[in-house]
């Protein structure tokens, strides 16, 4: 399936395109004997935005544990082989909502949930501020049957941000129209996310995974 996203988005992307040749480079395999790691022909589109005001900028990481978290757009069972659906005019409603709570100071983090998914996007955001998040996964908008599904499909057009909770009112009122949720808080230095059995699928210190992150570099 072909989708155009540029059209319902609004982007002034030219057709000319970025082209990534097939090309070979030396690695290793898990016992350190060399390979050729092989690229495919590969499409590559670029785009540059334009901040009028680098102030408004919004980091990944969780600023004050007690902020509130909230997902914005759907999650479905969509990872493992199934290609996820892109709905380029819903997705850019919610784009616009944020930039507009963005503009006015309403949001403390944000982050895009991409490769990997939910449980990726929401450890980067913890590892990135030192501190911990509790989330429930049953409050995801959406249709998902499985716990490891809701934590790594790869739904397109969501983002996890975090607010203070004096802004709550203001953000929800912002956001009506567009499918979001609360689904937990900011914490002081634990991973936790509880799943479908009302237990945690998640427990874990978040000092113990930014140490799992760095590892595979820790040399470089």
């Amino acid at each position: 399936m072909q989708v155009d996203i540029r059209v319902p988005v609004g982007l002034p992307i030219p057709e000319v395109a970025d082209f990534i040749a097939r090309c070979e480079d030396a690695g290793f395999d898990a016992k350190g004997k060399a390979l050729n790691i092989s690229i495919l022909p590969t499409l590559l589109i670029s785009a540059l935005g334009v901040m009028k005001d680098v102030n408004k900028a919004v980091s990944i990481d969780f600023k004050i544990p007690g902020d509130l978290v909230y997902i914005l757009g759907e999650t479905y069972e969509e990872g493992g082989g199934v290609a996820p659906r892109v709905d380029a005019q819903k997705n850019n409603k919610v784009y616009r909502a944020l930039a507009k709570v963005i503009a006015k100071d309403l949001v403390a983090s944000a982050i895009s949930v991409g490769r990997g998914g939910f449980g990726v996007a929401l450890a980067k955001s913890a590892m990135a501020g030192n501190l911990g998040v509790a989330v429930d996964l049953t409050k995801l908008p959406g249709a998902v049957l499985a716990d490891g599904a809701a934590l790594f499909s790869e739904s397109q057009g969501r983002i996890i941000v975090s607010i203070a909770p004096e802004n709550r009112e203001s953000f929800e009122q912002a956001m009506l129209g567009n499918s979001f949720a609360l689904i937990g808080k900011v914490a002081k230095n634990n991973l936790e996310i509880i799943g479908r059995s009302r237990k945690p699928v998640v427990n874990l210190a978040t000092a113990a995974a930014l140490s799992a992150y760095r590892a595979p570099l820790k040399d470089y």
